[in-house]
């Protein structure tokens, strides 16, 4: 039987008959894929061999067990290395006396983790403070809980009070296995061609408690096993993704600028704006390996080198630009002295920007390109050169460093108390 002939067949035992869309018990259910079949399902074993090569073929580690126990002598080395396909057809071929498959966490299997929520209850709290990550992130129903499972390099195994979080070193049970109070592990949503990437967010307590005294003076590596409660955002999210995306460079020797900008939009996303730098790894990992086939520089620990340095030095997130929050103020504040003899409000407008670039600056002069005068100011680019040389001219601007095809004007602004953007009273 096939694996897809096996999951048909697991299909036609809904409780109701109505198909993947009917809710099980009050489950909430987040996609078609959601389905609860008959407890006491009788698992076939050439259903079990199938599923045991999808496994494999996904790149996961999978060894054989009876009940929960492991069916080998010792399943050590595959903590290293995954088993051959001879081996996974022997152990669960004709004759195998095994009752399940399961999958060894960690990087063996490509850094998988499985979050196991020992009771339904606990699983639908952190399912509905997560519904995003609910939707998507693939989840088995056990004989009594959840397992939800996903990509996260740097989790680490922890024993928590409503069931654990499994990474290097520990194993977990996977469908069409059958569990010992006789129901069969169930897929509610089956993975697809890769398992979500996601960061373990520090600033979540377990299941969203308040921290507690005690909790505040444990050891770091409690502190990190209380962390690892809780997912966030997911290297899959589509503003993640748009991060990504609009920051890859585009030919060799932009790493490092485009890394500095990827932190930039990271900063703008609001789930991550002061997010710990240890949370981003992941996404951080994902942008050097779209980057890969364009920069020269290969060593992922580069990448994130530069983004350590980064993230922590950003000032202005992606959108919220130093020009857009300079005459945002500019617009907001009294018109500087002498900008008021002037009649064309943009006029007006570029010299109270002028005056605002100014005071951030300190003494130091400022770039200003007329491309990007024009956009702020709502006017073509020819109107804006010209009102910059009509501001030279009458002595308003002084031009520190002329501008050339590649790098705008740095002005100095020259009107009254110099720096300080002076307003009339």
């Amino acid at each position: 039987m096939s694996l897809a002939a096996y999951r048909m067949l697991e299909a036609g035992r809904f409780l109701d008959g109505d198909g993947p869309e009917a809710p099980v018990n009050g489950h909430p259910m987040y996609n078609g894929n959601r389905h609860t079949i008959l407890p006491f399902a009788e698992p076939a074993t050439d259903g079990l061999l199938d599923a045991a090569i999808d496994y494999l073929q996904r790149g996961w580690s999978i060894i054989p067990v009876k009940g929960k126990k492991p069916a080998l002598r010792s399943w050590k080395q595959y903590q290293q290395q995954r088993p051959t396909e001879d081996e996974v057809r022997r152990w669960f071929g004709a004759g195998s006396s095994a009752t399940g498959v399961a999958v060894i966490c960690g990087r063996v299997s490509g850094d998988l983790i499985c979050r196991d929520f020992d009771e339904a209850g606990s699983y639908e709290r952190w399912a509905a403070a997560h519904p995003d990550l609910a939707a998507q992130l693939p989840t088995v129903k056990t004989g009594r809980g959840y397992h939800v499972y996903a990509t996260c390099p740097e989790a680490r195994s922890a024993t928590l009070p409503d069931g654990e979080l499994r990474s290097d070193g520990n194993y977990v049970v996977l469908p069409p296995s059958q569990h010992e109070s006789g129901a069969v592990y169930t897929w509610i949503i089956e993975p697809s061609a890769g398992v979500p990437v996601v960061a373990l967010d520090p600033k979540d307590q377990i299941m969203g408690r308040p921290e507690t005294e005690t909790q505040r003076h444990r050891d770091p590596e409690t502190q990190m096993a209380s962390e690892s409660l809780s997912l966030c955002l997911s290297v899959s999210d589509p503003a993640v993704q748009r991060a990504i995306t609009r920051t890859l460079p585009t030919h060799e020797g932009g790493r490092n600028r485009c890394v500095f900008r990827l932190a930039r939009e990271l900063k703008a996303i609001r789930a991550l704006d002061d997010a710990p730098l240890q949370a981003l790894q992941p996404i951080a990992r994902e942008w050097h390996r779209q980057a890969l086939p364009v920069i020269g520089t290969k060593p992922y620990d580069e990448t994130w080198a530069d983004f350590a340095h980064a993230w922590p030095r950003v000032r202005t997130p992606a959108g919220h630009g130093v020009l857009e929050s300079a005459f945002a103020r500019a617009k907001a504040l009294p018109l500087p002295a002498g900008a008021a003899r002037y009649e064309c409000e943009h006029t007006r407008a570029l010299i109270a920007l002028c005056a605002e670039l100014q005071r951030l600056r300190g003494q130091e002069p400022y770039y200003l390109s007329c491309r990007s005068a024009a956009r702020l100011l709502g006017i073509d680019h020819h109107t804006a050169s010209r009102r910059l040389g009509m501001l030279v001219a009458d002595g308003v601007l002084i031009v520190a460093e002329p501008g050339t095809t590649t790098r705008a004007t740095r002005y100095e602004y020259a009107g009254p108390s110099r720096g300080s953007a002076e307003v009339t009273p």
